[in-house]
């Protein structure tokens, strides 16, 4: 009986971790930002503007205080690959003739990026980089879900179609990286 019980338990906690990791539940922050009107091109490249301008204040603030050395290549490689997004979108909006925009989304963003910045900057050592990884994977989910639910679905025109693809391939493969130092900095 006792073997049966411990059995029937083990699936069931096997069961909620696989389908909290095939769809994380959404937070409220996430579902207040999916709800927010994204109408045009120029709103589209704002966001990816703001959050690559978050990744890559995170990202310094990482270079500079992270103790773990997967955490600090991270935060390099991160700089280095959200830099050039950034410019890679600046450089789009010219050709586009497009000045991404400043909306209700892009604020929401940028509160959120000055709060975990804030954040970060009470934190040393082992908490800073626990903290720092927590954050990344949190935010490479969460950009994932607005890429695919709303920046992909609204976008105009075949260039930034294709810019919007390639982000989010590199931020996918940040997050499976985020993923990664997340279990080892768990383990540790």
């Amino acid at each position: 009986m006792k073997s049966k019980l411990l059995l029937s338990l083990s699936i069931c906690s096997l069961f909620l971790l696989s389908a909290c990791s095939v769809n994380p539940p959404l937070n409220s922050n996430v579902n207040s930002m999916l709800a927010t009107p994204v109408q045009s091109s120029a709103d589209i490249l704002g966001v990816v503007v703001t959050l690559n301008k978050n990744e890559i204040a995170a990202a310094r603030e990482a270079k500079r205080k992270a103790v773990n050395p997967a955490v600090k290549r991270y935060a390099n490689m991160l700089y280095t690959q959200h830099t050039k997004n950034l410019q890679k979108t600046i450089n789009l909006s010219r050709k586009l003739g497009v000045t991404p925009a400043t909306n209700n989304l892009t604020m929401m963003l940028q509160n959120k990026g000055q709060q975990e910045m804030a954040t970060l900057a009470s934190l040393n050592g082992r908490d800073f980089d626990r903290a720092y990884i927590n954050d990344m994977v949190t935010d490479h989910t969460e950009a994932l879900q607005l890429l695919d639910q709303i920046l992909l679905k609204r976008s105009l025109g075949l260039l930034l179609t294709k810019h919007l693809k390639s982000t989010r391939d590199h931020i996918a493969m940040h997050l499976h990286k985020a993923e990664r130092i997340q279990a080892q900095l768990m383990g540790s």
